[in-house]
């Protein structure tokens, strides 16, 4: 993984968790702060399931591109 898609995840992670720690600070009822508490996560998990997919398209990407430069080796190979 490239050293800035390390800063942007452990960015949003610090967002995420910087937010979460925020609501258990405001003065707001128990349930209200639960339901915020919900949201958030819900939103987090969104993100994550949308990174989970980027890293699989470009995961089927890379395996593409190697499997297709080890056919090509493998007819060089073969041709005299």
């Amino acid at each position: 993984m490239k050293t800035n898609q390390k800063i942007l995840i452990a960015t949003a992670a610090g967002l995420i968790a910087g937010g979460m720690i925020a609501l258990f600070f405001t003065p707001l009822k128990g349930s209200d702060v639960r339901k915020k508490i919900g949201d958030k996560g819900k939103d987090a998990a969104g993100l994550l399931g949308d990174l989970v997919k980027e890293a699989g398209k470009k995961w089927e990407g890379v395996r593409e591109r190697a499997t297709s430069f080890a056919v090509n080796k493998e007819e060089e190979q073969v041709l005299p």
